[in-house]
């Protein structure tokens, strides 16, 4: 049976469900959830559950800050193959993204990939949620949680996983409201026997915008 009100707003259940999570978990309370974007995206392979199931994006560089600079190497094909011919720095700038309601400038875009997020479990999606929200720096400062080495998103990918699923059991065992995340069981043909259907805001992919190396310093001084 369908809701009377047959619309179904996605991203602001998760926004609420992420909200009542960084109230309750320590290691979440730095996160400002006016601050952050909730996001819908189709998957490019709607069909099969494996690939991205969300996405946090940062909307600054590291260690929060205005600009980068990136170095990017010249090649030229050859006979005998390619040859590297030298590199030139280029600078950049991230978009100035803000919430809906235009109070706030957003530090990271939280996005689900439909419909393979709705065909999780209630677990895998809980256990996804924590994982992305792990990803948001400790400072919230538009930058990812840093790990040491190379594999510097996740560190160790079974530490990580393992920290997402403790995440998940801590916020279970105190008990909140069953109404914030029951939205949770529905699988995308459950999604549409209860409501005609699905909205959510949808936020254009960020592309980095190049810039001049004046304009860089000014928004970053240690590129200098």
């Amino acid at each position: 049976m369908k809701s009377a009100d047959s619309t179904f707003d996605y991203p602001l259940a998760l926004k609420e469900l992420c909200r009542d999570v960084c109230r309750r978990l320590p290691e979440f309370r730095h996160i400002d959830v006016e601050r952050m974007g909730f996001s819908l995206a189709r998957a490019n392979n709607r069909s099969s559950k494996f690939g991205r199931w969300a996405s946090m994006t940062p909307l600054l560089f590291e260690g929060g800050t205005l600009a980068t600079a990136l170095v990017h190497n010249m090649r030229v094909r050859t006979p005998s193959g390619v040859a590297k011919i030298g590199a030139v720095t280029k600078y950049y700038k991230i978009p100035e993204v803000v919430s809906p309601d235009r109070k706030h400038r957003l530090m990271y875009i939280f996005t689900i990939m439909t419909p393979r997020f709705y065909n999780l479990t209630v677990e895998e999606k809980l256990e996804t949620i924590m994982h992305e929200l792990y990803h948001v720096d400790p400072a919230f400062n538009g930058d990812v949680r840093r790990f040491p080495g190379r594999n510097w998103k996740h560190g160790s990918k079974g530490q990580y996983d393992a920290v997402c699923r403790k995440l998940r059991s801590d916020w279970l065992g105190q008990d909140p409201d069953p109404r914030l995340y029951s939205f949770l069981q529905w699988n995308y043909r459950q999604l549409f026997e209860h409501f005609d259907s699905i909205r959510g805001w949808r936020y254009p992919g960020i592309k980095l915008i190049e810039i001049g190396r004046e304009e860089a310093i000014r928004l970053n001084p240690a590129l200098k």
